[in-house]
């Protein structure tokens, strides 16, 4: 269908080709690792064809220079029945005239035509998804809907929309890498003045962390204590294990004791005790074993293991 247009312009033509009829040259991809055609598959579905292959020509055939991934989606789209069987691809005719100068032939230089293409595309930029995603949210799109277009979580259309309440000077240091989404994240919640304050403090160069993000009397996190002599609750939390059955597998005192003290670790450490290894070995209490498992073991039965 013919649109007429009221500014000057020049009508082309376009070929459509079946995408079996499309001579490919596997070796001449660009692509060691084939992209993910899932989303292409769909979008064609959806939208049809939004930019044409670039094709030329060899002793009359239509042979495939750039456009690979949309050449695979159409082919998968028609296996799958997602696509019709009657679907033809969008073909721009390039030309491949070889280089005779630089020894380049015409597969050499449909090649450099196709990652030409690959190297001048811009990819969008995580501040660009991010007045994106929310120019989606005007027309009622939800996160979870948006996270499907750009196949990806809810958590990263949340990431990316936290993007926009950064200051100018936070969006440059996250497009010139000097900020990670995650410490954006941070910065993004604070208020602009105080993000401005400490762009300004932080200069022009170096890192900026979920740290910088931080109010400057936020009080330190204190670190946890080691305790290097915990008697008492060693013998309390040792008694409690023989005396209700929790004494593990496999295990048995005076026969394993490194494997004991490692278990009796774990005990304390599950329950917000710091203790080093030697403290435990130190003070781990005798358990009532019959004779012939016991080796070397001090004979003060302070506590005895149900049987």
């Amino acid at each position: 269908m013919a649109v007429d247009f009221s500014i000057p312009h020049t009508r082309t033509s376009e070929y459509l080709i079946a995408p079996e009829d499309i001579v490919v040259k596997p070796d001449l991809n660009g692509r060691h690792k084939l992209p993910d055609i899932d989303w292409l598959i769909e979008s064609f579905a959806r939208f049809g064809q939004l930019q044409p292959i670039d094709i030329s020509a060899e002793e009359g055939k239509a042979v495939l220079r750039a456009g690979h991934s949309r050449w695979r989606a159409a082919i998968e789209g028609k296996k799958r029945g997602v696509l019709p069987p009657e679907f033809k691809l969008r073909c721009s005719y390039i030309r491949c005239t070889p280089d005779r100068k630089n020894g380049y032939s015409s597969d050499a230089m449909g090649f450099l035509a196709n990652i030409h293409e690959n190297i001048v595309r811009n990819p969008a930029e995580a501040i660009d998804d991010a007045y994106n995603i929310a120019k989606l949210e005007q027309w009622s799109m939800t996160h979870e809907e948006i996270a499907k277009i750009y196949r990806q979580d809810v958590k990263w259309v949340e990431q990316r929309l936290a993007l926009i309440d950064l200051v100018p000077e936070a969006q440059k240091a996250v497009a010139d890498g000097r900020m990670k989404l995650s410490a954006a994240a941070h910065f993004a919640k604070l208020a602009k003045q105080v993000q401005s304050d400490k762009m300004k403090a932080k200069g022009d160069e170096g890192k900026i962390t979920a740290r910088d993000a931080k109010p400057e009397d936020a009080p330190a996190k204190p670190k946890a204590k080691r305790s290097d002599n915990a008697t008492v609750s060693l013998r309390a939390i040792l008694e409690s294990a023989v005396n209700e059955g929790k004494y593990p597998d496999g295990i048995v005192a005076g026969t394993a004791t490194e494997d004991f003290c490692s278990y009796l670790l774990d005990v304390l450490n599950g329950l917000g005790m710091k203790c080093s290894a030697g403290a435990v070995r130190g003070q781990v209490l005798p358990v009532d074993v019959p004779p012939e498992n016991q080796r070397d073991r001090p004979q003060d039965h302070s506590c005895t293991r149900d049987r």
